[in-house]
């Protein structure tokens, strides 16, 4: 099985365990009189055989991070690309603040409000962080599909 596969192995066991956890939340209180949609215990059994396959999946993903990938490993590609993305969002949110300098004012009068940073080399950074983002993630994607788990 490819890496991609069991990524999304994973991504599907987790929608599916989601889905047993409503199901369960609607079937262990009815009202006296009434009958479950379905039975809780039954459901719960399937919870835990998930919950269970989702681990040796997790397991095989997380050893599967230790590949090499360029001069690091996928997990360390990972790890950057995530850490990239954040620091891309925070940037962009400060430019978006950065920009919109019209606050609440309603006439010449009141007071202006000016920008304290550089928006302009603000930009070029989150250009160049996503720039970067998008080469980390070509990589991990071709190593998705090229990467063994056993």
């Amino acid at each position: 099985m490819k890496l991609g596969e069991a990524l999304l192995l994973r991504a599907d066991l987790n929608k599916r365990i989601h889905q047993i956890q409503e199901r369960i939340s609607a079937s262990v209180v009815v009202q006296e009189g009434d009958t479950a949609p379905d039975d809780p215990n039954a459901l719960l059994a399937e919870l835990s055989d998930l919950f269970r396959q989702s681990h040796e999946i997790i397991a095989k993903i997380n050893a599967a991070n230790s590949a090499p990938l360029g001069a690091s490993t996928l997990g360390d590609v990972l790890l950057e690309r995530n850490i990239l993305s954040k620091r891309i969002r925070a940037y962009q949110d400060v430019v978006s603040k950065a920009r919109d300098t019209s606050g609440n004012r309603y006439s010449h009068s009141e007071i202006k409000n000016v920008r304290t940073v550089n928006v302009t080399e603000l930009q070029g950074r989150v250009d160049t962080m996503s720039a970067r983002h998008r080469q980390l993630d070509t990589e991990l994607q071709m190593a998705n599909w090229a990467v063994d788990i056993t």
